[in-house]
């Protein structure tokens, strides 16, 4: 399946700006909300240590079990930790048998894996690079517009005349010359 198949379709998104020109795929991208994370590409697994410590674990649970313990005293957890160096010596034939079988498997399967060395995003390559492009642009401003309906993109200029008028240009503020301000 295809990435942008799994793009939502119904994108919202409201551009206000009367004579900046916007970066291409602006709406793909900011349709999907303010609120959308970007997942980081998920990191390849280191397979070889990944299957080393399975071994680790595996050999452990083994050696704890087949070990006569004296089980008149208590097990308190919090007073044993791991000896550094000390690795548990193989488990039965059956047992190693099965996770040889099984790294090999693993390995296989990594060989044939065609997908092995590809990065995925929740974002396509162009909503990626508008990202990037839109984090550079300093002459327009994302704003959340009311009742949910997508975000507002506005000229910078704009933006600040608004708010003057609407904030401080109003009854409630009176403007002071320079000497008053001074004083």
């Amino acid at each position: 399946m295809n990435l942008t198949q799994l793009q939502p379709k119904n994108l919202s998104m409201h551009n206000l700006c009367q004579e900046k020109q916007l970066p291409l795929c602006t709406k793909n991208l900011l349709g999907l909300g303010l609120q959308f994370c970007t997942a980081p590409p998920i990191p390849f697994p280191n397979i070889r240590d990944t299957l080393k410590k399975l071994a680790y674990k595996i050999r452990t649970k083994h050696y704890l079990n087949t070990t006569d313990r004296n089980d008149t005293n208590k097990y308190i957890p919090q007073l044993y930790k791991k000896i550094k160096g000390w690795n548990p010596p193989p488990a039965t034939l059956p047992t190693e048998n099965q996770l040889n079988k099984f790294e090999n498997e693993i390995k296989k399967a990594i060989q044939t894996n065609t997908l092995k060395h590809q990065i995925f995003f929740n974002l396509t390559a162009s909503q990626l690079h508008t990202l990037k492009e839109l984090k550079t642009v300093k002459y327009i401003i994302l704003q959340p517009s009311d009742k949910n309906l997508g975000p507002a993109i506005l000229d910078y200029e704009d933006y600040i005349k608004h708010i003057l008028e609407e904030h401080l240009l109003t009854p409630s503020y009176q403007q002071l010359s320079h000497i008053e301000a001074t004083q």
